[in-house]
């Protein structure tokens, strides 16, 4: 049912409430109605709307700036699923495992295996897609990219918000959460139409699970309490910590043999060739995963021509001009956050301040696998690459992906939430998105995203018998 407003009742009637539409949301609220009473709770409105961007307004530093943050926070039906570009990935079990200065995760990637595969159903890609990479040649490994229509959620969301056990209540924003004991969330401030606040109990047995983005749940769970300076949720002081993004640059332009290239993998579907450096030789040079997706044709370099026939020449296979898109990952640093200001949106809630800049190994780990990329590709006289140096260390920026800020791991001291989404000492409030990852490997996040909420889903309803 598509609510305007709640009933006397309030929150009563249900037994999971879930703050968000995006696809960290929809697949919980699918998968737990109708055996439970679920509530979605919808900041925006069918769209994007000059009111509901204002709560989005952040003061911005460092590399993403001038309302880059805001332009992938939205608050409207479906999230940002308006700005997917289709792409597809799964992490890779080293991305799981850490090391070389990279915390591990709570969980493995076997432990997503299953959610992996009907997280990409869901998506509508063929399980295909969500295999870990394969070896390619002495050094490098093969991690394919599907790249297909991308699925917009504004029509499923208004689907399930119709279906049995689940109800769907827009221009709603949850503000922040209240509990005098901090054991369990006890009410929610909500700030309605009307712009007056009103705060509802949370009774004994429901469930609430933030779900709306790594600025979303950091601003919640950052909103001063009424008793404390600490906020709810944010007894380990690292909420906000640890911002992410994906930094995006087209690192090199190669002569690449494309038949020699690893094949798309059987039942893939669409897809773009991407190439990492192997692990090992990733440890030797203290490099972070970076993926170099083969991508173009594109135009010949100036005075090319001859390097063009030389190669061909070299290695006896005719050879075109492509580029090496990479996405690669940023390290997790502290510094690199989500912080409130006095200032306050119309809502009520307090506006952001972010910070995040990349580091001297976030650049060098693009410019160093490129390198060795290249080098690799030439040994097996399919391919070699012009680096992009000024490209690389001026004009990289970032997908649009927002994570970190709420991240999971095993205790209070190093995590928000543990291996099972809940918050660290509250009995009954989850968080589901990106803003859970510890690491963010090479891979785009929804698939990701989507499996981690399909794991909730089922920790939910094994916990609520």
């Amino acid at each position: 049912m598509h609510l305007q407003h709640l009933g006397l009742d309030g929150l009563a009637p249900y037994d999971v409430i879930i703050v968000g539409t995006s696809f960290a949301a929809l697949p919980i609220a699918q998968a737990l109605a109708p055996a439970a009473r679920v509530l979605l709770i919808e900041g925006g409105d069918a769209t994007e709307t000059q009111e509901t961007r204002e709560l989005t307004r952040s003061d911005e530093y460092g590399h993403f700036s001038d309302g880059y943050w805001a332009n992938h926070w939205i608050r409207a039906l479906g999230g940002t699923s308006s700005r997917w570009s289709g792409v597809v990935a799964a992490l890779e079990p080293s991305d799981f495992a850490g090391g070389d200065g990279r915390p591990a995760w709570p969980i493995a990637r076997a432990d997503l295996d299953g959610e992996y595969a009907r997280a990409a159903e869901w998506l509508g890609r063929p399980a295909a897609v969500c295999r870990p990479g394969t070896a390619f040649g002495d050094t490098l490994v093969s991690c394919p990219l599907s790249h297909d229509v991308p699925v917009r959620l504004p029509a499923l969301a208004g689907d399930i918000g119709s279906s049995a056990g689940v109800d769907l209540l827009m221009r709603h924003t949850v503000v922040r959460l209240t509990s005098r004991w901090r054991q369990r969330v006890e009410g929610l401030e909500l700030t309605g139409p009307s712009r007056t606040s009103q705060t509802l109990a949370v009774r004994e047995g429901q469930t609430v699970v933030l779900a709306c983005g790594g600025l979303g749940n950091a601003q919640i769970l950052l909103q001063p309490a009424a008793d404390t300076d600490t906020p709810v949720g944010n007894e380990s002081g690292l909420v906000g910590r640890f911002l992410m993004e994906h930094p995006h640059v087209v690192s090199g332009h190669v002569l690449v043999h494309r038949a020699g290239l690893p094949p798309m993998p059987d039942g893939f579907g669409p897809g773009l060739v991407a190439l990492r450096v192997a692990p090992p030789l990733m440890t030797r040079h203290d490099l972070l995963p970076c993926s170099l997706a083969v991508q173009g044709p594109v135009e010949a370099p100036a005075d090319s021509q001859d390097v063009k026939a030389r190669l061909e020449a070299s290695f006896g296979v005719s050879l075109d001009w492509a580029m090496l898109f990479a996405r690669s990952e940023q390290e997790p640093s502290a510094s690199n956050r989500v912080e409130i200001l006095a200032d306050r949106t119309w809502a009520g809630s307090h506006r952001l301040r972010t910070h995040c800049s990349f580091s001297s190994r976030d650049l060098r780990s693009i410019e160093e696998s490129t390198r060795l990329a290249g080098e690799a590709l030439t040994t097996m006289k399919i391919g070699a690459v012009r680096l992009l140096n000024n490209a690389i260390y001026r004009e990289t920026t970032g997908g649009g992906h927002t994570m970190g800020t709420t991240r999971m791991g095993a205790t209070p001291r190093d995590s928000v939430c543990d291996a099972s989404l809940c918050v660290h000492g509250y009995a009954n409030l989850y968080l589901a998105g990106s803003s859970v990852f510890p690491t963010v490997g090479a891979a785009n996040p929804t698939l990701t995203i989507v499996a981690l909420s399909m794991r909730l889903a089922s920790h939910l309803r094994t916990t609520r018998g």
